[in-house]
């Protein structure tokens, strides 16, 4: 509908298993993979967030709009797909000489490979 209307990609945030990715986000929380500025409104939110008895749901009585949205968000952000981004050396440093000096080597050696796998034109047999 919002694409429709307002040319906007949204869709409804998934509420399924919520502690379960909970549990999971407090995992990437503790081993390091996600960092929250200090003094933000999400750290504040989660240092009075109550929960109940069980901890298996949050306390009514506490707001948890930042929480959710975070963990919504989260849910949708695919970051253990992600794989590390390789730049290439910087243009006229020792390295960029060093692998164009390889890439160049390789591709002679690609080239004289070629050369001597053709005939010569005096040893083909089609000569009228």
């Amino acid at each position: 509908m919002f694409l429709i209307r307002y040319q906007l990609p949204i869709t409804a945030a998934s509420k399924y298993d919520k502690f379960a990715y909970i549990e999971l986000l407090n995992s990437d929380l503790a081993s390091g993979f996600i960092k929250l500025p200090r003094g933000s409104g999400l750290e504040d939110e989660w240092r009075l967030l109550q929960w109940d008895e069980k901890r298996q749901k949050e306390s009514e009585r506490c707001e948890n709009h930042l929480s959710d949205a975070f963990l919504y968000a989260w849910r949708e952000s695919r970051h253990y797909c992600s794989e590390e981004l390789i730049r290439p050396p910087k243009y006229g440093t020792g390295q960029w000489f060093t692998d164009e000096c390889k890439k160049m080597e390789e591709e002679e050696l690609q080239r004289l490979e070629k050369v001597e796998n053709e005939d010569d034109w005096w040893e083909t047999e089609n000569l009228q």
